[in-house]
């Protein structure tokens, strides 16, 4: 301007003229395109313009907007490193700076503690040198493809070695830094320390494959099977054995398939039932149809995020137990029959003399009948009378002996319900002339409407009998005072009848109570101690039990408690005596 106090479009005229500035050049300072500002001279002169000199001005101008930019770039890039800095040597995860061929140039704070390393002792070493001796093959690789651009970013997890000796695994992922006008490329790599998942990832496979192997080699049965369809997911060596299936073979299965025909029902009741975690005994049928028996406990294993949930049994093969078991049964069933022919031996003169009465009675009614036909005039009414008396006393003999045959013939216990004082009076009836003979006074206070008991009658006859012929010989060295035997029935409680055998003999002897039914002890000189052990088993195994004391002021008291049978039980109810 030739002076600017004159210039309409000069917002500040008036304040030049104050100031007596009359001349002015103006040029703008621009970055690139952007003005930036301005840059005003004054003159106290009105000036002509000089195209040179304003060619000059803008010139810098130009080189001033040129200038700023350089300085704006500098800040940006030294705010730019120093987030990246401050990145780096924050963060949580390792990083690190490496020249192409793996010595490193920078190492954060966090993968210096990841190596136990300061960063001096990092810092231009080779990645090759803190590689375990195996790794070190496969990173060289790794460096020599980043150099020829076959490769631009690799993963990779390994185990380092601290400097304290101590093992930490890494996952690192390294990137190819392409080269700039002002740097060459280089290899940035990222770090993370993944050492807490690898080993829990080594304990769970440690801790699968300690119980694979148990699985495997256990001496028991281990199967599981699915919700679903119920078939066998895996069987182990064990069961394989104790059934005779593959365990392909049992992946086509079910275990109802496996049960043996007679378990079935049960079985799938307890299926449907859902019923887990209770001890269950069967039978299965192994593929050649022999039959194996087992207890099996079934459990259910939770669903998880990755897997569904699914039942699991362990079995256990009883049969060889069984099979003991069986033979033990027998052994004693055996033993308790050979019991009651030494007691039935030991009554003899008493079982001759039941048996004889009705013969010789049957033998005096037939000749009597003989007579009365032989007579002139035969009375046929004696006769009848007469055949009447023999086949009484028939019957009454074949009782006695049919009563003797029961407790001597050999043949599996049978469970019924039982009138105790049904069987009670039975025994009565074989031993009654054992007791008349050794001038024993009987009586039987019996008790009115007992409830039946589930028992087997010969066993539960043959308890009561030991007791019975027991206190006839303890009371027959007796002389000084009467011979006395109660047999009594009653209610022990609500859910269990008692039968108590008292006498009047000797008693008992409180050092020995405790031994009395152990096998093989007896006070009697020809005895051979089994009565009493014997017929305690007896007792537990119908669900009683069998105890002695004394009987104030002398003698002695045996107590026989048994169950009551349940409303359930669908024997044929036995008709009271």
């Amino acid at each position: 301007m030739v002076d600017a106090t004159t210039e309409p479009q000069f917002l500040r005229a008036s304040a030049a003229a104050k100031a007596g500035l009359h001349g002015a050049v103006i040029f703008p300072i621009l970055l690139d395109t952007e003005a930036l500002g301005v840059i005003e001279l004054f003159s106290r002169a009105p000036r002509e313009p000089d195209p040179k000199q304003l060619a000059t001005l803008s010139a810098i101008g130009s080189q001033i907007g040129q200038y700023i930019k350089r300085q704006r770039a500098e800040v940006a890039v030294r705010a730019s490193e120093e987030r990246w800095r401050r990145l780096f040597e924050t963060s949580a995860a390792g990083m690190a700076l490496t020249r192409l061929d793996g010595v490193f140039t920078a190492a954060n704070p966090a993968l210096q503690r990841m190596f136990g390393r300061t960063e001096e002792e990092i810092v231009g070493r080779s990645a090759l040198e803190l590689n375990l001796e195996d790794e070190r093959a496969g990173t060289a690789e790794a460096l020599a493809k980043f150099r020829s651009g076959l490769l631009t970013e690799r993963q990779t997890e390994k185990k380092y070695l601290r400097k304290d000796g101590t093992p930490v695994w890494l996952n690192i992922t390294t990137t190819l830094v392409p080269a700039t006008e002002t740097a060459a490329c280089f290899l940035q790599a990222i770090y993370m320390d993944v050492t807490e998942r690898v080993q829990f990832e080594a304990a769970l496979r440690a801790s699968e494959e300690r119980w694979r192997c148990m699985f495997e080699i256990a001496p028991v049965g281990i199967v599981t099977f699915d919700f679903e369809r119920r078939k066998y997911l895996t069987a182990n060596e064990s069961f394989q054995r104790m059934t005779g299936y593959t365990e392909a073979e049992l992946r086509n299965l079910t275990p109802l398939e496996l049960t043996h025909e007679d378990d079935r029902a049960a079985m799938q009741e307890r299926i449907d039932g859902g019923t887990v975690g209770v001890l269950q005994r069967k039978r299965y049928r192994r593929k050649d149809g022999e039959v194996v028996w087992a207890d099996v406990t079934s459990f259910v294993i939770p669903a998880t995020d990755s897997t569904p949930a699914f039942r699991g049994a362990v079995i256990v093969d009883i049969t060889d137990r069984k099979r003991a078991e069986e033979a033990l049964q027998q052994a004693q069933a055996d033993l308790a029959r050979l019991n009651r022919v030494m007691l039935l031996g030991e009554m003899t003169a008493s079982i001759a003399h039941e048996v004889n009465q009705p013969i010789a009675a049957t033998v005096t009614n037939a000749h009597a009948g003989l007579r009365w036909l032989g007579a002139r005039s035969p009375d046929l009414e004696e006769v009848r009378q007469a055949l009447g008396r023999i086949v009484r006393d028939g019957s009454r003999a074949g009782e006695v002996i049919g009563r003797i045959r029961a407790h001597v013939k050999r043949m599996p216990p049978r469970r019924e319900l039982l009138d105790i004082n049904e069987a009670i009076r039975e025994v009565i009836a074989l031993t009654q002339t054992e007791v008349q003979r050794n001038g024993v006074r009987l009586q039987t206070p019996l008790g009115d409407d007992l409830p039946f008991v589930p028992a087997d009658r010969v066993q539960l006859q043959q308890v009561i009998m030991n007791l019975v012929v027991n206190a006839v010989e303890a009371m027959s060295a007796i002389g000084d005072r009467s011979r006395e035997l109660t047999i009594a029935s009653g209610r022990d409680d609500a859910n269990a009848v008692f039968v108590e055998v008292q006498d009047t003999g000797p008693g008992l002897d409180p050092a020995k109570i405790d031994r009395l039914f152990q096998s093989f002890f007896t006070t009697k000189p020809e005895g051979i101690g089994m009565g009493l052990a014997i017929s305690r088993s007896i007792a537990e195994a119908h669900g009683g039990r069998l105890s002695a004391a004394p009987n104030p002021p002398r003698g002695a008291v045996f107590r026989l408690t048994l169950p009551v049978g349940e409303k359930s039980f669908d024997a044929p109810q036995p008709a009271r005596a």
